[in-house]
């Protein structure tokens, strides 16, 4: 695995901690802060039950809601794509199994390289599995 899926992996499982809010990133940063830096001014999340949220109303919905405890799914693998036409764009994939629930859940995140070379997430899709 090259560097670029090595780091597109790990910051794709501190988005999954962040969303539960934990404290994300390699410095333990708080959730909110690490969304922040890490979500683009124009996210865009397309959740399982259709909603789309901005980073602003994913961020609210987070801070009013209660945390799911997410696992990767055994038997899943988390896919990293680094080019998806582009050298700046990359596209991770993970199956996330919710506590309490019987469905899995496939994520698709893309993620955009940024003059600093930091990624941040640009959209992310939910999909449940039948």
């Amino acid at each position: 695995m090259s560097n670029t899926a090595e780091a597109l992996e790990l910051l794709n499982r501190q988005t999954f901690d962040a969303e539960a809010r934990k404290s994300a990133g390699a410095d333990g940063e708080d959730w909110l802060v690490f969304l922040q830096r890490r979500l683009a001014a124009n996210f865009s999340i397309r959740r399982a039950n259709c909603v789309t949220q901005n980073r602003i109303e994913m961020i609210e919905f987070i801070q009013g809601g209660i945390p799911a405890e997410r696992e990767f799914s055994e038997g899943h693998t988390v896919d990293v794509i680094e080019s998806i036409g582009r050298p700046d764009l990359a596209a991770v994939t993970s199956v996330i199994h919710l506590a309490g629930q019987t469905d899995n859940f496939r994520n698709t995140k893309i993620f955009a390289k940024q003059p600093s070379d930091d990624w941040i997430c640009v959209y992310w899709q939910v999909q449940k599995l039948a």
